[in-house]
């Protein structure tokens, strides 16, 4: 991390890896490698050690897409990938994420393979953390929490609306539900939605800033486009404690370069 900044001492906090994320630190950023093939994976992996990186987030959806994984398949695919890039980037902890169609990534697959290889890689040790989509079937969501519980890894818990922006009101009660799946300590709440118009972008902040007073959770509420590109410059104002930034293709639109986003942080 770059340093301690002070913040609002209600938030607990939770480490992945050697990363502390809550109010009372600098935002973290968070680079995607989202390769479709394992030495690509290793290859953004490399660039992320020449950049202002604090956590590497590995999309496994690409490379499990590209090869046609089965179940059958993919956890041996989803380990290697995971070794590959720890391999490469080993003073970086590793944020384990199978980001599925449904919400805007690459593997379509069943809520039952989709809880499964989590809870696989979960027990593996071969990450620092997971994240975990609440939008899934709650069976689903309940045994990966446990299984990470049980591991004592933390969670990212993700919801992505990719077609539009919540109301305020719904954006906070979806923050506030994440906050109840698991404990602050353990716990990080992701909100990431598509703004249309600069209201949007207001209510999206707001909302993360109402969350912030009300929640001990670490919190990432990010507008997505150009448009939303302020709530990534600017979201540690509003409560966000974690940006996502590029060192290769951007994972979502409107991310920043990690060094053009650290930069605008430091001043």
């Amino acid at each position: 991390m770059r340093g301690n900044i002070d913040g609002d001492p209600m938030t607990t906090g939770v480490m992945i890896g050697n990363v502390p994320l809550g109010a009372e630190h600098e935002t973290a950023i968070i680079a995607p490698v989202l390769g479709s093939t394992l030495d690509e994976l290793k290859a953004e992996a490399h660039a992320a050690l020449d950049a202002p990186v604090d956590i590497l987030e590995v999309r496994l959806d690409h490379v499990l897409a590209a090869s046609q994984a089965s179940p059958a398949t993919a956890k041996e695919r989803a380990y290697a990938a995971l070794q590959g890039v720890s391999e490469v980037a080993s003073s970086l902890p590793l944020l384990a994420t199978i980001r599925t169609a449904r919400e805007g990534g690459e593997w379509d697959v069943s809520d039952d393979v989709y809880a499964e290889l989590l809870c696989s890689i979960t027990s593996s040790g071969l990450a620092h953390a997971i994240d975990v989509e609440v939008a899934r079937h709650p069976a689903a969501i309940s045994v990966i929490l446990d299984t990470a519980e049980k591991s004592g890894l933390p969670v990212v818990l993700s919801r992505h609306f990719f077609d539009a922006t919540p109301t305020r009101e719904e954006m906070l009660a979806m923050l506030e539900y994440m906050a109840t799946l698991a404990p602050a300590d353990r716990a990080v709440a992701k909100l990431a939605v598509m703004p249309h118009t600069p209201e949007d972008v207001l209510a999206l902040l707001g909302a993360g800033l109402e969350a912030r007073n009300r929640l001990e959770h670490a919190l990432m509420a990010i507008a997505m486009g150009r448009l939303g590109r302020v709530s990534r410059l600017a979201g540690g104002v509003f409560g966000s404690d974690a940006c996502f930034a590029t060192v290769g293709p951007e994972s979502a639109p409107g991310q920043p370069s990690a060094r053009a986003l650290a930069a605008l942080l430091e001043r």
